[in-house]
């Protein structure tokens, strides 16, 4: 009889590194135009986000009729550290074989069974001794 069972096991490594970032980009393309009363106004506004970096822009308008941009970039998945923790998990399945060992026998039992053995003997040797007799007669 065989049971299978499965094993999960887990290990966090850590140690120190380096880490090398490959390169990633982001695109804004925004169109600012002078309307009628001479107020800078942003047209068209259009974002391209790469693998890890998402653009942004922020605009205020200012009362003399200029305008504030700000252009970032935001990493979303990547975050930089010094200690890269690894989790290795490996699933082991492991075959378990059940086997029958005899159970050790007490004092109680080894004594009826030298017993058996002896009474076995005897009868044999009666059995024996009547077959000669039978025989020799």
């Amino acid at each position: 009889m065989q049971n299978v069972e499965t094993v999960r096991t887990e290990r966090e490594i850590i140690r120190d590194t380096n880490i090398i970032v490959l390169p990633d980009s982001a695109t804004i393309n925004a169109l600012f135009e002078c309307d009628s009363l001479n107020r800078v106004v942003m047209t068209e506004n259009e974002r391209i986000k790469g693998e890890r970096i998402t653009p942004d822009i922020k605009t205020q308008s200012n009362p003399d009729g200029s305008m504030q941009v700000d252009f970032s970039c935001h990493e979303d998945s990547l975050t930089l550290e010094l200690q890269l923790r690894d989790k290795i998990i490996s699933e082991l399945q492991a075959t378990i074989q059940t086997l029958e060992v005899e159970k050790h026998l007490g004092k109680w039992d080894s004594f009826c069974i030298v017993c058996g053995y002896i009474l076995m003997g005897l009868f044999a040797l009666i059995i024996i001794i009547f077959v000669v007799k039978l025989f020799i007669r």
